[in-house]
């Protein structure tokens, strides 16, 4: 048996049809996770439409720890709303920055997102963050798709 198929086996995503990397990347994030949140992992993943976003959202997964994990893929459609209390230096400005990430990615427009913080400038960080991560996967999006989210991300927290 080989990765892709253990993975299906165990998992609700379907990477059968995925190239081998995502497999790689996939099977490479779930090893330090908890059931709870491979199924947290999984239902963002199987939400998606695009090898390209599953990658995007694999590469995004890799860069938090289990617990930013889960309230960066918390589906509030189903668990209702999300609500992050943390000490200083925990990690909330990325779990949030990847959150919003996340939600443009699932295709939220980015003027209906509303994020608050303490400070101006952990608002002004969050926005540089996203607009760097935007920035470095814009080879795998459309021209329109990358120009829409662009022209939007300024617009955040105005």
């Amino acid at each position: 048996m080989n990765t892709i198929d253990a993975i299906n086996n165990f998992n609700k995503v379907d990477l059968k049809n995925m190239p081998q990397d995502v497999a790689e990347l996939y099977n490479l994030r779930i090893s330090d996770l908890n059931e709870r949140q491979k199924g947290i992992l999984d239902d963002a993943l199987s939400a998606v439409k695009t090898f390209n976003t599953v990658k995007q959202l694999l590469t995004i997964s890799q860069q938090l720890n289990p617990e930013q994990l889960e309230a960066v893929f918390h589906g509030h459609k189903i668990a209702g709303p999300l609500l992050i209390f943390a000490c200083a230096g925990s990690g909330k400005t990325t779990a949030l920055t990847y959150r919003i990430i996340y939600l443009i990615l699932s295709g939220v427009n980015p003027q209906n997102i509303l994020a608050l913080t303490f400070t101006v400038k952990a608002a002004e960080e969050m926005r540089a963050r996203i607009k760097r991560f935007f920035v470095s996967v814009k080879e795998g999006m459309t021209e329109e798709q990358y120009l829409a989210i662009s022209e939007q991300i300024p617009k955040m927290w105005v």
